[in-house]
């Protein structure tokens, strides 16, 4: 008769199929919004039979490793304990040979995302004045323009990936451009977010809000020194 500890390995070895090969899997978390590594995330795994469940957290680079895993498919929850990103689901599958490496990444949570967009929006105001010191007199031979980091291709596919077209304006088939203007900070961060031609409250408010969450800018540079200026994108919305 097996002993109960003996009894326990026989069923964990049929759990994970120990007769397949072994992989390590290492997973990098990220932030959607410039791909800023993200720290302390708690990452737990099912694997696909018996749920048998592996944990980690992700380190100083955002990454968690797990070794020797026999599993062909595991479920995996991403979860920030500081409550600054969203929780999000994942399946890996194993590889026919070799190691398995995953980037994922994580959006803020909808409060979060809130007091962003708000910080960064242009405020009107009739009793203050806009006091945006633009380098206006600079020789052009010597004007580098601001540039999104990884130029316009990367630009488009953060919008691509990011922009939640308006459920009401799904409804109401609104299709057309937004016109956005913007801020780019000497450090490239944007501000004074402002839509100078819109459609509707409701895609109005998607454009400005995927402008406040870009990563920071290549600053415009006069004679190599980084200056402020401002920007404009128009936003297509067509559902066709």
């Amino acid at each position: 008769m097996r002993t109960p500890l003996l009894t326990a390995f026989f069923m964990l070895g049929f759990l994970l199929n120990i007769n397949a090969k072994s992989f390590d899997l290492s997973i990098h978390i990220s932030s959607v919004y410039g791909g800023k590594d993200v720290k302390g995330v708690s990452v737990v795994g099912i694997i696909e039979k018996g749920n048998v469940e592996i944990k980690g957290i992700t380190d100083e680079n955002g990454t968690v490793y797990f070794k020797g895993l026999k599993a062909k498919e595991i479920h995996f929850t991403a979860t920030d304990p500081s409550g600054i990103y969203r929780a999000r689901m994942f399946k890996v599958l194993r590889k026919k040979s070799g190691n398995v490496s995953m980037d994922i990444s994580l959006r803020f949570t909808e409060e979060k995302e809130k007091q962003l967009v708000q910080s960064k929006k242009k405020v009107h105001n009739s009793n203050s004045a806009d006091s945006l010191e633009m380098a206006s007199e600079c020789d052009t031979t010597k004007i580098s323009l601001a540039e999104y980091p990884g130029g316009h291709q990367a630009m488009f596919s953060f919008i691509v990936k990011n922009l939640d077209y308006p459920s009401k304006a799904i409804e109401d088939g609104v299709m057309g451009k937004v016109y956005v203007q913007f801020v780019i900070e000497k450090d490239g961060s944007v501000s004074n977010i402002d839509v100078i031609r819109g459609l509707s409250p409701e895609m109005d408010e998607e454009a400005i809000r995927i402008v406040a969450l870009m990563p920071n800018w290549i600053p415009q540079k006069c004679d190599g020194i980084p200056v402020r200026t401002k920007w404009m994108l128009p936003f297509n919305f067509s559902m066709e």
